[in-house]
């Protein structure tokens, strides 16, 4: 069961990845869409939200070298 909730995790973080991403190549060529710019800024957040939740079930989805 808790790998159902991991894997559901790690979905939705790709999930919300992906649309930011896109919005953000579509805003290469679109800086001025309010509704894509408004996307993207939901999408980052949404992502930011659920990877935190996976970091503090799971631990840290990337290493980052303290400094």
């Amino acid at each position: 069961m808790n790998d159902n909730r991991k894997e559901t995790l790690m979905r939705k973080i790709q999930a919300y990845g992906f649309t930011a991403h896109e919005c953000a190549l579509y805003l290469d060529c679109h800086p001025n869409n309010k509704q894509a710019l408004s996307r993207y800024s939901k999408a980052i957040k949404e992502m930011n939200e659920v990877v935190a939740q996976y970091e503090g079930l799971y631990g840290p989805i990337t290493v980052q070298a303290a400094g």
